[in-house]
């Protein structure tokens, strides 16, 4: 676990707040012991005792980005190349791409497939250092052909389930309840 970090105050930067249509001159941005921003404006409004200061002048400011479509998992190559990808690499990618994002900025991601939820625990156990992640896990497609079985991923996604389905309805019936075992948030759930 990640150690955490003493409360934060970056003062004197030009801080783009995301909400404002200009930047905020001698803007301050302010985080607690966890790194989430807490507040953010001009000088005069935000204060923070017995926070570490960080002079920001000449500097620009800027929270957290969000990225609502990224496979933390995949990267763009052969797919001969994917095929030949243990879940264990995939785990080990998804953490260092997570990483990656966090480091660049990125403090909030949504992952639109295939990547476990068990990634998006140990972001937020800070086990690992990565953003803030939603999981879609995979798509609920039924199989090209009703009685062909499961779709080809799940000979390499073991939270993919091997049901085979008569129906693409059936295919959903038998996918939905195994899919959020591993998960997913339904849309339009808390």
């Amino acid at each position: 676990m990640l150690p955490p970090a003493p409360p934060t105050v970056l003062v004197g930067g030009r801080l783009l707040d995301g909400r404002s249509p200009d930047a905020i001159a001698g803007g301050v941005l302010v985080t607690d012991e966890r790194g989430i921003i807490v507040a953010a404006g001009r000088a005069a409004a935000v204060a923070r005792d017995g926070a570490m200061r960080i002079d920001a002048g000449g500097l620009t400011i800027l929270p957290g980005i969000i990225d609502c479509h990224v496979h933390l998992s995949l990267r763009l190559e052969p797919v001969a190349d994917q095929a030949q990808r243990s879940a264990t690499d995939l785990v080990v990618r998804a953490l260092g791409t997570g990483r990656d994002f966090l480091e660049a900025g990125v403090t909030t991601v949504r992952d639109a497939g295939y990547t476990p939820t068990g990634i998006k625990r140990a972001f937020a156990s800070g086990a690992f250092p990565g953003p803030r992640t939603q999981v879609s896990c995979t798509s609920l497609r039924p199989a090209a052909t009703a009685t062909a079985g499961p779709h080809p991923a799940s000979r390499s996604r073991p939270w993919f389930p091997t049901c085979r389905p008569a129906s693409p309805t059936a295919w959903t019936r038998c996918a939905a309840p195994h899919a959020f075992r591993f998960g997913p948030v339904p849309i339009g759930s808390k």
